[in-house]
């Protein structure tokens, strides 16, 4: 069969390569097949970077933050 009697697939890999990439990010967050396990803002993950109070900011630091972003 010469390879231009075949079918473009393309747009068919590029939809199952989205979906392989959801279900790895489900799946490394620790998602199992359930829906009902999902709340809203649980896919959000620490970001180490960014100011929160009392975990990588001292709790007597002033609230202006700003100078640092």
């Amino acid at each position: 069969m010469p390879v231009s009697a075949s079918a473009d697939c393309y747009h068919e890999l590029l939809q199952v390569s989205s979906q392989w990439r959801l279900l790895k990010l489900l799946k490394w967050a620790g998602f199992g097949h359930r829906q009902d396990s999902q709340k809203p803002g649980s896919l959000f993950l620490f970001c180490p970077m960014c100011p929160q109070p009392g975990i990588n900011v001292y709790p007597d630091a002033t609230n202006d933050l700003s100078k640092y972003i």
